[in-house]
């Protein structure tokens, strides 16, 4: 079976949303971030000047404090209110940190058992019962998955805007541009 992998940021939503939602034009859903004077905003931009909403409220803010221990705090990287702001200048280096956990599974269990328990725990997940519009329960990282392996037959859809942006960026830099459609 494919991995399970749980790749998320502590916020709501990502930074990349926005900047996708910004470079489309689009507004984003009420909840997903406050503007600089901590207010409520739908405006992109105006969030990438505030802040992101924090994922699960007091359980989630206690969440991303970890993640900070771990991914700033632990690894020598920035930290807290030391982490650029959002709006920032993307050329000037972030010094973000990660942290990686690596378990060895034969210290446990042996590892045929738990790839079984893996499915097994799987099988029941997805044949779980579904909420009303819900066609299928996927686990984590199933729909990144999905989305690679159309991306690697169709490409990847980018807004136009986007695309200018990245196209001068690449071309700035003397680097081969890429094949792309004006109407994307």
């Amino acid at each position: 079976a494919p991995p399970i992998i749980l790749d998320m940021a502590t916020s709501t939503v990502t930074v990349g949303k926005l900047l996708l939602a910004a470079a489309a034009g689009q507004f984003v859903p009420e909840g997903w971030g406050v503007d600089a004077d901590g207010k409520p905003s739908t405006e992109p931009q105006a969030i990438l000047k505030g802040a992101l909403a924090p994922l699960g409220g007091y359980k989630g803010s206690g969440m991303s404090l970890a993640v900070d221990l771990l991914c700033g705090v632990l690894t020598g990287s920035n930290f807290g209110k030391g982490v650029p702001s959002m709006s920032r200048d993307y050329e000037v280096p972030e010094r973000v940190g990660h942290f990686f956990a690596a378990l060895d599974i034969s210290k446990l269990i042996s590892p045929d058992e738990f790839h079984s328990r893996v499915r097994d725990l799987v099988d029941q997940v997805k044949s779980g019962r579904r909420s009303e519009g819900v066609e299928e329960i996927l686990v984590p990282g199933e729909p990144e998955l999905r989305e690679e392996a159309r991306a690697r037959e169709h490409g990847i859809d980018l807004p136009k805007k986007l695309a200018e942006e990245l196209g001068e960026w690449v071309v700035a830099r003397g680097l081969p541009m890429w094949d792309s459609s004006p109407e994307t």
